[in-house]
């Protein structure tokens, strides 16, 4: 079977969707001849001593980029089309496509709740025409994957076909989270906070919340990690609530460091407005951590109430101090709800998540 993965991510562990695309071809590649067609970045993959072989486009060309990936698609002549993303040009490729080649899209995300993060982006026209096309996409694809059952939901009320919608979830590599090293000095309450640091996270909500928990918990101390347009107003908030000594930023930080954080913390919180799935909080749960998040996408689908940890309503943050101050101050309750979060992750592996998308495939081609 040959499939060509589409996708515009530029290699970096930070973003969700180049780390979904890497590691499911990373396991495809384990098993079937995989193109992957990257539009931005002139990067070669090699997994496991076999190289990907990436058929790269100029950016400058993105007027003319559905032809031109159209005449890549001819070229290789692939059994599966592997669309990651519905913004444009993407979502003009199934109506280009047509029936030539069997098309998939995983949808981890939508441009209608994309528009609505910034009052800007709901006043351009682009995003009433982005939204027509990905309407369009939807129709035309032979198939669906929702990262989220939240996801799934929202697809069908813009009118796809259930049948048509699978719900294949991001995954994790477990085997990353097993033996992180514990950092020496966080020997106080902590919590932790990583993502870009965009008015969607919400992390203006989790640092008001400090302000309460520290009422009760003193020495508590958040750990900020990433980096984003938001930082300088962050900065500002701290100070104007005298949390400099409760709080640290601690810029964008990957791979092992970021694993150590989340061995050494207490608590991972995820203040988001919305989240599609959230890959933070599957890497909180797989390093064995409880997670305190908003009620919101695809995260009630991750986080148990009660169990692998706690929800709260967007925006609430009295009722974030409430849960935070809960677990802080039962030892045994974030150890059960730790042990409950890393046996959940693992039902999450990239193996488990390639082998639901290759019989996604099986079945695609089986028409």
């Amino acid at each position: 079977m040959k499939i060509l993965m589409i996708h515009d991510y530029f290699p970096n562990e930070a973003h969700g969707i180049y780390t979904h695309t890497h590691h499911l071809s990373k396991e495809l590649i384990k098993r079937y001849e995989v193109e992957q067609l990257n539009v931005i970045t002139p990067v070669t993959c090699v997994f496991d001593g076999r190289k990907s072989k990436n058929s790269d486009l100029p950016l400058s060309n993105y007027f003319y980029l559905p032809q031109q990936i159209k005449k890549k698609i001819d070229e290789i002549k692939p059994d599966i089309v592997h669309i990651h993303g519905t913004h444009p040009p993407y979502s003009l490729l199934p109506m280009i496509i047509k029936k030539e080649y069997k098309t998939i899209i995983t949808l981890h995300g939508i441009v209608a709740i994309d528009s609505k993060n910034s009052i800007k982006n709901r006043l351009l026209l682009k995003n009433y025409w982005y939204g027509f096309l990905e309407k369009s996409a939807i129709k035309k694809a032979d198939k669906l994957i929702a990262v989220s059952p939240a996801i799934k939901n929202i697809v069908e009320k813009k009118g796809a076909t259930p049948s048509k919608i699978s719900v294949i979830p991001n995954g994790i590599d477990i085997h990353e989270h097993e033996n992180g090293r514990i950092i020496e000095n966080l020997n106080h309450p902590s919590l932790f906070f990583i993502g870009r640091l965009v008015k969607q996270k919400g992390v203006d909500v989790l640092i008001k919340s400090l302000v309460i928990i520290k009422e009760f918990i003193q020495d508590v101390h958040l750990y900020i990690a990433g980096i984003g347009p938001q930082l300088k107003k962050l900065n500002i908030l701290v100070k104007r609530l005298n949390l400099e000594n409760n709080v640290t930023f601690l810029g964008h930080i990957q791979g092992e460091q970021k694993i150590s954080y989340y061995k050494s913390i207490d608590i991972c919180v995820i203040p988001s407005s919305f989240e599609s799935f959230s890959f933070v909080t599957l890497e909180a749960m797989a390093s064995g951590k409880p997670v305190v998040a908003s009620n919101v996408g695809g995260i009630p689908y991750l986080v148990e109430e009660g169990e692998t940890g706690f929800l709260f309503e967007p925006g609430n943050y009295h009722e974030l101090a409430k849960k935070v101050i809960q677990l802080l101050e039962n030892k045994e309750l974030r150890e059960r709800m730790g042990k409950l979060a890393e046996e959940k992750a693992e039902l999450f592996s990239w193996e488990s998540v390639t082998d639901e998308t290759i019989k996604l495939y099986e079945k695609t081609l089986r028409g």
